[in-house]
């Protein structure tokens, strides 16, 4: 199989890869820039795994262009980025900022692969949403807002495609707190806007104690578990809706729905 990776420069998106590729699929394994598609290179050299790696930005419409060259049976949409702030005080730029990536990057890339993929047999798209976009965290507002977008878009277009004549497959997966370093970053982003907050300046410290320490305790420090569920939708027959880890907090989620959903 033939699967083209966003946002594989580390973390679960490289993990995933390297899994895959040992698998003895073709993985196309794409990075934010051209100097991390070259630092990856020179780091992935000396495995002779079958991957090709290279620059592609969601954002940008020439790299786009060139996922129409390219034969893919499975699109696993994974990158995104973060920032952390309240909702009060973030700039409405800093806000666009993350939709523009995490929203309406997949979203172009979806569209741009998508005239291809339907008319292969039995291809797939694979869409990174989160846990966060179900379950609110304060102060990381803006990321569960996209990611609460993402899944909308994917639940939709699974409905429009049931309407049309094709094989192909889309679905979720949506991790929980994994101590990958992508969460640590967004909440040391949402301490730089706390400084000229005139409503949680004074609780900064308190707030962050809180917030750092529940991550901590809830994230998991081996992505193993929702690796295992990102391999398991590409090789089996019927993709699920949803893929959700890990099982503590895909219950939690559960709960969550019930109560508040």
């Amino acid at each position: 199989m033939k699967i083209l990776i966003t946002g594989s420069a580390g973390g679960i998106g490289l993990d995933v890869a390297l899994t895959l590729a040992q698998k003895k699929h073709l993985v196309y394994i794409t990075t934010h820039t051209n100097q991390q598609a070259l630092l990856l290179k020179e780091r992935l050299n000396h495995l002779n795994l079958n991957i090709i790696c290279f620059k592609l930005d969601i954002t940008d419409n020439k790299d786009l262009e060139y996922v129409n060259q390219l034969d893919i049976d499975c699109l696993i949409c994974h990158a995104g980025i973060g920032v952390g702030g309240s909702l009060v005080d973030l700039p409405i730029t800093k806000i666009r900022e993350n939709f523009e990536t995490n929203y309406f990057g997949t979203f172009s890339l979806i569209k741009t692969a998508l005239p291809k993929m339907l008319k292969k047999d039995n291809a797939k798209i694979i869409v990174t949403s989160s846990i966060a976009g179900i379950i609110p965290i304060p102060f990381l507002g803006s990321y569960c807002s996209t990611k609460a977008a993402i899944s909308i878009m994917v639940k939709t277009l699974r409905q429009e495609l049931k309407l049309i004549k094709t094989s192909l497959q889309i679905g979720l997966i949506e991790p929980g707190i994994y101590n990958t370093g992508f969460n640590d970053v967004m909440l040391d982003n949402k301490e730089l806007f706390f400084d000229d907050s005139p409503y949680f300046v004074l609780n900064k410290r308190k707030i962050s104690t809180i917030e750092k320490k529940l991550f901590h305790f809830l994230g998991k420090d081996s992505n193993r578990s929702i690796v295992k569920k990102f391999i398991k939708a590409v090789e089996t027959d019927k993709l699920r809706k949803v893929y959700r880890a890990p099982l503590l907090q895909r219950i939690g989620v559960k709960l969550y729905l019930i109560l508040f959903g």
